[in-house]
């Protein structure tokens, strides 16, 4: 689990620097292989939302390393 939390941080940080510098959704998501620019967006979003769940400031019973 630990493992794929540090991927998907990884992966959202990776989306906000190349945002920050200007990137289009497209060049992004063919950075990261994915089929679309909506579909960089979506995994974006999801990333977002799936980090926000795993911090432990917002998980009353958080996983123990």
């Amino acid at each position: 689990m630990r493992h794929r939390r540090v991927g998907n941080q990884s992966e959202a940080a990776f989306m906000d620097r190349a945002q920050k510098q200007g990137w289009a959704w497209q060049r992004i998501a063919d950075a990261l292989e994915l089929p679309s620019a909506d579909a960089a967006e979506e995994r974006s979003e999801t990333l977002a939302l799936e980090l926000s769940r795993a911090h432990p400031d917002n998980n009353a019973r958080p996983s123990l390393p």
